[in-house]
């Protein structure tokens, strides 16, 4: 910011030695500039912020997950559904499921959950449901969040726990595909979603 208001400074200088417009001009166009960087910095910066805190998240999630690949586990990131995108569609041997990730930091209590986020899980759910012709499991994940409370609850028919906790609640799941079966639906998920 401090480089941008010195450059623009500079540069109205030069207008002044060259251009010929007065010091009061310049002055004027400085003070607008100044107000627009200004609108910039308040709006724009905690969306790019945000949006890089959320792909850390995901990305986070996604090293965890790439660890459970000897167990059985392959990810498709990133699937667009038409009204938005699944962060992970996982396939293993506990079945089918579709991962949001959230990326909110400190202490959130986990019978608290943002009943948007809840429902943003459960539609992604639906839509792979439909799309797979099996059964999914949605699970909301917090990548840096610590839940008070039940650490893996059950809402609204969404599976809510923290990252640390994902692949201890993956390897404890019952087992409903085999090896085969598990490869075999995500090479035809991945096929059909990419």
């Amino acid at each position: 910011m401090l480089v941008a208001l010195v450059a623009m400074f500079g540069v109205a200088g030069l207008v002044v030695l060259v251009g010929g417009l007065s010091w009061r001009g310049v002055v004027a166009v400085e003070l607008v500039l100044i107000a627009c960087v200004v609108v910039i910095n308040r709006s724009a910066v905690p969306e790019v912020e945000r949006w890089a805190r959320g792909a850390e998240g995901e990305e986070h999630v996604g090293q965890l997950l790439a660890e459970l690949e000897d167990d059985g586990y392959l990810a498709i990131h990133d699937v667009g559904t038409g009204r938005g995108n699944i962060d992970t569609v996982l396939i293993g041997p506990a079945g089918l499921f579709t991962i949001e990730v959230k990326s909110h930091g400190g202490r959130r209590r986990s019978d608290r959950i943002d009943p948007a986020w809840l429902r943003q899980a459960y539609a992604q759910r639906m839509w792979l449901e439909r799309v797979a012709g099996r059964r999914a499991t949605a699970l909301l994940v917090f990548s840096r969040a610590y839940l008070i409370g039940r650490a893996v609850t059950r809402q609204r028919g969404v599976v809510v726990l923290p990252a640390r906790m994902l692949a201890g609640h993956l390897r404890r799941s019952r087992q409903l595909l085999s090896p085969e079966e598990a490869s075999q639906l995500h090479d035809r998920l991945r096929h059909a979603l990419e």
